[in-house]
């Protein structure tokens, strides 16, 4: 049988172990139900430990009742039916798991057309399934918030052309969204552009966002005063696939001011010589009417800026919050409100202390806020900024690269569950479990390093460097069992001392870590140069690995805020870069041999030495 050579010239041999080596999963029927050959991706899927070959499918017990007599209707309905498209199916285990399953059963026909058998190939689609299921999700989540906005909502295409646009905008421009649904976003503005409308303001370039006002047309004739607010419309790879326009009808908010300030001009000149901050908020059109010169001090705003935004743009805090004490204000007619916090127009942060009382124009309800400067700058709003994106990235981090780790353990597991009379295989797969779960114990390390690092006070003193770079090179070596790394030293400058802490020992650490682990061979040549220039210690740690290709280099120590960019597990160069700009240093990494990365990488730092006493 060994030598039997089929129609395409491959032994009966070979045949069978190409089947038992592919990924996807295959079984082979006798008409009766009998499987006559499963591959071990089969076994895997089904929970079997033993051979199934001999034994009929549906007496295995591997599904629940139902289950099972469905895939009997798939199966074998096939081979009277004739071949169908490959049917996505849901099954439920006897142990209460379910998973989705792609399965194409092909009948084997003999010359006269009878079925003499089936070949069942099955692919587990669950991932998939669950990411279309999260997909449908997000976008029932999507059009159930916009269609909820306030705003008028539009994007457009490259064309100009609209290819979505909300309930709300459908509303403001008096026709249904099917209208507007392919039309140019340009002819929704009036002819008679308002001051400050761009020529074209569909054009919105890639990066840039733009607001105005501006008039759009009303179905049936006339038109409605509006804030717009534009912004590039951009894919995941950053390709600029047209605009999104937000809408804010403001025809009533116009009128309310026209009518403030004709009636309040003769108290404006108390108001501007205050010195207190002071503005005037319109609670129904929910933008600012007047304010001060000392607010616009306080903030940075120029008159009309102030006009232009809501008190939401400049309270740090929620608008749920704000709601609140606006109808606190509304019901006792006055109030003080407490310290509060806002932002600059440069993202700084100042306390204040605001009272509010609640003021009739006409029968329209304003407040009149009050507030005087409590505290000096706080933390700018880039912070808040990358506090966000550091919640963010902790998330992506759990999801994606321990959930990875974790999922390598469990199949490593599978491995040797699967490994029963083969020593070898056994020890290969327990090795590939010990090295995740390092891995991932290290992951979890550097969280806590990295994480802990901006609460951590700085408590640096003049330390030596040598010891601090040996101690970080020795320590790398022994994290990597079975690799060896040949380090070679040149120092100049003698003994050179640096204003740091001994936790800068991590830097050096992850440097050679990363350098001993992605090496193909095992044994590692790193070379180390150091020297002092103009006032600095630079030090260049060079190795002969795969090397940092060139779109790499400059995300490869950020992941916090490029966290879509990974190439691998771990957080050991953004710790790298935190250490050393911790104390006052820069690092880069480089070619070792110019224009050509797969020969290696150095990592150029520099640290500031301690000045001589």
């Amino acid at each position: 049988m060994s030598g039997e050579m089929g129609n395409d010239g491959m032994d009966s041999v070979t045949f069978r172990l190409v089947l038992e080596a592919i990924n996807e999963s295959l079984v082979t029927f006798d008409p009766d139900g009998t499987i006559h050959f499963a591959n071990p991706s089969a076994e895997r899927l089904f929970g079997l430990s033993t051979s199934p070959t001999g034994k009929k499918f549906f007496e295995l017990d591997i599904f629940d009742e139902g289950t099972t007599e469905r895939l009997k209707e798939l199966f074998f309905n096939r081979s009277e039916q004739g071949d169908d498209p490959p049917q996505e199916f849901r099954a439920v285990f006897m142990d209460g798991i379910v998973k989705w399953f792609r399965i194409d059963p092909i009948p084997i026909r003999d010359r006269r057309g009878k079925v003499t058998g089936l070949v069942t190939i099955i692919d587990d689609i669950t991932e998939r399934k669950e990411f279309e299921h999260a997909l449908n999700e997000s976008e029932s989540r999507f059009r159930t918030v916009v269609d909820s906005l306030q705003e008028g909502l539009g994007i457009t295409d490259l064309d100009d052309r609209m290819v979505y646009a909300n309930s709300s905008l459908s509303r403001l421009c008096g026709c249904s969204t099917d209208e507007l649904i392919g039309s140019r976003l340009s002819d929704l503005f009036s002819k008679e552009r308002s001051e400050g409308t761009p020529r074209r303001p569909h054009r919105t370039q890639r990066g840039t966002t733009s607001v105005f006002r501006s008039k759009i047309l009303v179905k049936g004739g006339g038109n409605i005063d509006v804030m717009v607010s534009t912004a590039p419309w951009t894919g995941g790879s950053g390709a600029h696939l047209g605009t999104i326009c937000l809408f804010l009808d403001i025809s009533e908010r116009n009128k309310a001011e026209k009518a403030l300030r004709e009636s309040e001009e003769k108290y404006r000149a108390t108001v501007e010589q205050s010195a207190e901050n002071i503005y005037i908020y319109d609670i129904e059109a929910k933008k600012m009417v007047e304010s001060n010169s000392a607010l616009r001090e306080l903030l940075g705003y120029t008159a009309e800026e102030m006009k232009d935004i809501s008190p939401s743009d400049f309270i740090a805090h929620s608008e749920k919050n704000i709601q609140e004490q606006v109808a606190r204000v509304l019901k006792r007619g006055k109030a003080i409100i407490g310290e509060r916090t806002y932002f600059r127009k440069d993202g700084s942060l100042v306390d204040v202390e605001v009272s509010a009382s609640h003021i009739l124009h006409g029968d329209r309800a304003m407040l009149c806020v009050v507030s005087r400067d409590v505290t000096e700058k706080k933390k700018a709003r880039e912070q808040l900024i990358e506090e966000r994106n550091r919640a963010e990235f902790y998330l992506d981090l759990l999801a994606h690269d321990i959930g990875n780790l974790h999922h390598g353990i469990l199949t490593g597991i599978d491995m040797v569950q699967l490994s029963e009379g083969d020593p070898d295989r056994r020890e290969r797969s327990l090795k590939l479990v010990k090295d995740l779960l390092l891995r991932s114990i290290k992951l979890v390390d550097n969280v806590m390093t990295f994480s802990n690092l901006r609460s951590m006070p700085l408590q640096t003193r003049a330390i030596g460097l040598r010891p601090i770079m040996e101690k970080g090179a020795l320590s790398a070596n022994d994290a990597i069992p079975g690799k060896v790394m040949e380090h070679t030293l040149k120092w100049k400058g003698g003994d050179i001392q640096i204003i740091a802490e001994p936790l800068l020992q991590e830097a050096f650490f992850n440097i050679y870590h990363n350098a001993i682990k992605y090496h193909r061979e095992n044994v590692v040549d790193v070379e180390t140069s150091v020297e002092v220039k103009n006032g600095k210690a630079v030090i260049r740690i060079s190795d002969t690995g795969p090397g940092i290709p060139d779109d790499r280099k400059d995300t490869i120590f950020d992941r916090v805020n490029d966290p879509l960019k990974r190439q691998h597990t771990g957080l050991g160069m953004s710790i790298v870069k935190a250490l050393v700009e911790r104390y006052g240093g820069t690092v880069q990494v480089q070619d070792r041999i110019k224009g050509d990365y797969t020969k290696g990488s150095t990592f150029m730092i520099t640290l500031p030495i301690a000045p001589d006493r």
